[in-house]
């Protein structure tokens, strides 16, 4: 098993961050806009994520990973990877604003536990090499 130190000296986890950090960044803004007009967390949740994986599907695909492959293959897994880390990131969610947090901290609280699961489902399930 790699490292962590290992690990950053890849050029893709680099691009990862970089791209991760984008959608994090439009993720949250559609998402705190939507939740603010009192729409439910799991469809604010959805919609934001829906807007941000379509910008981190295609960055990922041809500049994290550099995809040469099949695209409805890779899509169709990828949209499964989503929706897979969609269901768990909404009940964590929802679990800590249930427990009192506000919802523009606790979208930040689940990313320690998605981030990682994310990263490692997309690079062995989606993007392998």
């Amino acid at each position: 098993m790699r490292s962590v130190q290992q690990l950053i000296k890849f050029p893709s986890f680099k691009r990862w961050a970089i791209v991760g950090t984008f959608t994090l960044i439009i993720d949250y803004l559609i998402f705190i806009f939507l939740y603010s007009r009192n729409i439910s967390i799991f469809l604010s949740n959805f919609y934001s994520g829906f807007v941000s994986i379509m910008f981190n599907y295609l960055a990922h695909s041809f500049w994290t990973f550099e995809g040469k492959r099949n695209h409805f293959i890779s899509g169709i897994k990828y949209l499964t990877t989503f929706i897979l880390i969609w269901i768990l990131g909404s009940y964590i969610l929802n679990y800590f604003i249930l427990t009192g947090f506000e919802a523009k901290i606790a979208k930040l609280m689940y990313l320690p536990i998605i981030t990682p699961l994310s990263y490692f489902l997309l690079k062995i399930f989606v993007f392998r090499f």
